[in-house]
């Protein structure tokens, strides 16, 4: 959360410093901030669709694990017999 608040920040600072320094119009500053929106997005989404690949093939590998873990568990209770 404070990664996010920081960024959000320095976002912030960056707007104020565009408009106070530079004085540039509204229409500039709104596409700035729209290119700005639509980059996080962006990032955000694929970071999600990363972080969900990642976590789905940790859950099959852990899920073929505890399976080939049952398997051996049942053939040494075979054995055991």
């Amino acid at each position: 959360m404070d990664h996010r608040l920081w960024m959000y920040n320095m976002v912030l600072i960056e707007l104020w410093f565009i408009c106070t320094v530079m004085d540039l119009s509204l229409d500039i500053l709104y596409g700035l901030i729209m290119e700005k929106v639509m980059d996080w997005m962006v990032s955000f989404i694929i970071r999600c669709l990363l972080m969900y690949i990642i976590w789905l093939h940790h859950m099959a590998k852990l899920g073929l694990n505890k399976l080939e873990l049952n398997m051996v568990g049942l053939n040494m209770k075979g054995f055991m017999k």
